[in-house]
């Protein structure tokens, strides 16, 4: 009964909600920045894997198409929108917001993974070994901003004996095959480190210019 489920189902959704085009939005201006790179039309893929439970029928071989203004939403019929690359960050930069408006000024809001903290002395977090949860392999300290982590290792599984992981890259719809297994990304939002954090695992190579243009700091696992 999800907005993404009735998208899927129905190809059109009326009087969106206005957070959803907020990340509507957000969602054009990182696939512009990242060459397509980010992408939230590879739902179908991620299913088409196993990844989740396949409850419409599915578009054909064409590319999705997505539009939207303030008055509707429009995707191919069939299509899975996957928020899962910057949803999370999206959503505690939210709850951040709420409480500062409420005057609270010292917090940190944990989405498992993916945190932002606001202090008035650094509070140091452990960064995950990919594959060690009980292993660290450093620390960094924050006092205001957020950290993102993401990996290929822990929501993976087997397809017919293949192993799956659900970092997509758009380009082949199927799990990346980069050298990288874990990032962490600091920034001043948790939606940028979100987004950072799923993009570098893809490509690498675009650590560099995204981390000045969204003054971030990356740090990636081989």
């Amino acid at each position: 009964d999800s907005l993404v489920a009735t998208l899927a189902r129905q190809g059109v959704l009326v009087s969106p909600p206005t957070e959803l085009l907020q990340l509507l939005d957000r969602t054009r201006e990182f696939h512009e920045t990242t060459d397509g790179v980010f992408d939230v039309l590879v739902g179908n893929d991620l299913e088409r894997l196993g990844y989740g439970r396949v409850a419409h029928d599915a578009p054909g071989p064409q590319k999705p198409k997505l539009s939207w203004d303030k008055h509707r939403v429009t995707v191919t019929k069939g299509t899975v929108i996957d928020f899962g690359g910057l949803g999370k960050g999206w959503l505690i930069d939210q709850y951040a917001r709420l409480l500062r408006r409420h005057g609270v000024a010292q917090f940190i809001v944990n989405g498992g993974g993916d945190l932002y903290v606001s202090s008035k002395q650094p509070v140091k977090i452990a960064l995950e070994h990919p594959h060690n949860a009980n292993k660290q392999v450093g620390q960094t300290l924050i006092r205001q901003g957020a950290l993102a982590a993401s990996s290929v290792v822990k929501r993976a599984w087997k397809q017919r004996q293949t192993e799956r992981h659900h970092i997509i890259d758009p380009a082949t719809g199927m799990p990346s095959h980069s050298p990288v297994v874990a990032s962490f990304v600091r920034a001043d939002t948790a939606l940028v480190a979100d987004v950072l954090a799923t993009v570098l695992l893809i490509r690498p190579k675009l650590g560099q210019p995204l981390s000045q243009a969204y003054h971030a700091q990356v740090i990636l696992l081989p």
